[in-house]
């Protein structure tokens, strides 16, 4: 590798460098309102992909719930995300916790949204709806979201294994 020159490099890539390094590595210059942009563009395309992933999940073949990650796939998406640096785990970071707020607020009983449902159904119809029917709706969705839970880390296991 024959490296260029400094000036030589400066007058001809329009970069700055920024340590001895092998490659490029642009110089980036703080801006608290780009960064504030940035982060509710990318809470966007963040909530935007799971929207899409869960109507792919529900109506088409394209993703099946085998193609789904539990604690052991998010732990070693994580894992990996650490290993590429300090800006991509916070990176994957937001993009779970937008993940993990929009499942909450889905119409699930057992979530803040089926919560929300449930209330808003009550305010309708102006009456408490009956305490075993809302029991049996936490309790089958609480069965649901275990059944969930182990298909998910079988398959991560699974995939871990080979």
């Amino acid at each position: 590798v024959d490296p260029y020159a400094k000036e030589v490099f400066d007058k001809t890539q329009n970069v700055g460098i920024t340590a001895i390094l092998m490659g490029v590595s642009p110089q980036v210059k703080f801006s608290l309102g780009k960064s504030i942009i940035y982060s509710f563009t990318e809470f966007y395309g963040s909530l935007v992909n799971m929207v899409n992933t869960l109507g792919m999940l529900f109506f088409s073949s394209e993703v099946g719930v085998g193609d789904l990650s539990g604690p052991v796939g998010i732990f070693s998406l994580t894992s990996q995300a650490a290993s590429q640096g300090f800006g991509t785990l916070l990176n994957f970071i937001g993009f779970l916790s937008v993940n993990v707020g929009f499942m909450n607020l889905l119409p699930i009983p057992m979530f803040d949204g089926g919560r929300m449902l449930i209330t808003a159904i009550e305010m309708v119809i102006k009456r408490k709806i009956p305490e075993r029917l809302e029991v049996a709706l936490m309790w089958g969705s609480l069965l649901l979201i275990v059944a969930l839970f182990v298909l998910t880390t079988v398959n991560d296991v699974s995939r871990l294994l080979g």
